[in-house]
């Protein structure tokens, strides 16, 4: 049994060079070391097997490969494959490859794209995506795009000079409920987190799937951080049969400072929903900062006792830990 899931990292390479190096130097005070995904095949099972690897389809990370958006993102998949080679991990296609990877002791990647900013109106392209192997998009990312509404505009945020700034909010643009059907169609998962929760409740009602975000938390702890979620979307994203990934993001007092302070948002949200609804999303190599004491990825087994002290069972956190990520995908 696949024992832990992340369900969205990055691939250390997924910034090209010289903008990298840059990015780590911009953020070297908060920003945690990298994780290549070399270092897999060195992991034992039991502190991480699933992956749920993204390539970057915004407007700003695709820009810094100096061509167009679409083949950006296909450049950053092929490099994600490469590595998922040379390590012999398998590349998730169906729910099938869980009980594969699981026979065969294999690391299992789950191939996903963060920002839908690549489909440029090109509703065609969401099944070449599926054909290479995408089984998630993240539909909004660090801007407003062609799907939808970001909750929180990078460029906005550094205009701003790191002051959280009030935007304009929208639901999904008649070309963002196309690619929700279109998704639905080719089975690829709709991740709803950097939605705006006008975007996200909309890419809830025209899904006839359960949708996840993947790396998030609940406003209700800090309602002035825009990038944790209500507890009606919480609600909504559990009526649909759907997952929240928590985030142990931390920097400039925004986000979980402490493991305790991710415990409690698992604890807070398991008592709105239920724990079955809750997994991890890391975002490891893409977060600029991290909270205190937790070394990725071989901690992960070590938070069940800080889950435990927070009154969640033993049994719920083998859940949140990767159960229920896996169960969510053989259902899905």
């Amino acid at each position: 049994m696949v024992q832990i899931a992340d369900i969205h990292i990055h691939p250390h390479n997924m910034i090209p060079q010289p903008f990298r190096l840059i990015y780590r130097y911009i953020n070297r005070k908060e920003m945690p070391p990298w994780f290549k995904l070399s270092s897999l095949k060195e992991i034992p099972t039991s502190d991480l097997s699933l992956t749920v690897v993204n390539a970057v389809g915004d407007k700003i990370v695709t820009g810094l490969y100096g061509f167009n958006a679409y083949q950006a993102v296909k450049t950053q998949l092929k490099k994600i494959r490469k590595q998922a080679e040379k390590i012999g991990a398998l590349i998730y296609q169906n729910p099938d490859s869980i009980k594969e990877a699981e026979e065969n002791h294999q690391p299992l990647i789950l191939l996903a794209v963060e920002g839908g900013d690549f489909l440029n109106e090109r509703i065609e392209r969401i099944s070449e995506i599926h054909d290479m192997g995408v089984r998630a998009i993240t539909i909004v990312h660090s801007a407003d795009n062609c799907i939808g509404y970001s909750t929180l505009s990078l460029p906005e945020l550094f205009k701003n000079s790191g002051a959280l700034p009030v935007k304009k909010y929208g639901k999904l643009t008649d070309f963002g409920k196309k690619v929700i059907e279109e998704m639905n169609h080719q089975e690829i998962i709709v991740d709803v987190a950097h939605s705006c929760e006008e975007t996200a409740f909309d890419a809830i009602e025209h899904s006839n799937q359960p949708i996840i975000a993947s790396h998030t938390g609940a406003l209700a702890l800090q309602p002035n951080f825009p990038r944790y979620i209500s507890d009606e979307l919480i609600k909504k994203i559990a009526e649909k049969r759907g997952m929240i990934g928590i985030w142990p993001f931390y920097i400039n007092s925004y986000g979980t400072k402490q493991r305790k302070d991710l415990a409690n948002h698992a604890k807070y949200i398991s008592s709105l929903i239920g724990s079955k609804h809750l997994a991890i999303g890391t975002d490891i190599n893409g977060l600029p900062g991290i909270m205190e004491n937790f070394h990725y990825p071989t901690d992960f087994s070590s938070l069940k006792e800080d889950f435990v002290a927070a009154g969640i069972s033993e049994k719920e956190v083998n859940g949140i830990l990767g159960k229920n990520f896996t169960d969510f995908l053989r259902n899905f």
